[in-house]
């Protein structure tokens, strides 16, 4: 007996494990099913995204907080070395 198994499921299991000796020729003469296809052929979709999806995206890349604030670092981020070549021109 196996611990932490009732005599019931061992005797179960290995029911379950006995293989018949021979086969019988009626067994053996299983026909072929067709192969079940495990992933659907894609579809393409036409048209353009709708406005619901670009929302949706636009909030799971960080809300309109980090969109108001990305776009102005960034301008600020390029257009500081032209300020600062424009100032030492001045100078």
């Amino acid at each position: 007996m196996v611990p932490g198994k009732s005599e019931r499921d061992t005797n179960a299991s290995e029911a379950s494990t006995i293989v018949p000796a021979s086969l019988d020729d009626s067994t053996k003469a299983v026909e072929k099913k067709k192969p079940r296809k495990l992933i659907d052929d894609e579809q393409r979709a036409v048209g353009r995204v709708s406005r619901r999806i670009w929302e949706l995206y636009a909030r799971a890349a960080g809300g309109a907080f980090y969109w108001t604030v990305f776009p102005l670092v960034l301008a600020i981020a390029t257009l500081g070395p032209v300020f600062e070549n424009g100032w030492l021109r001045l100078v």
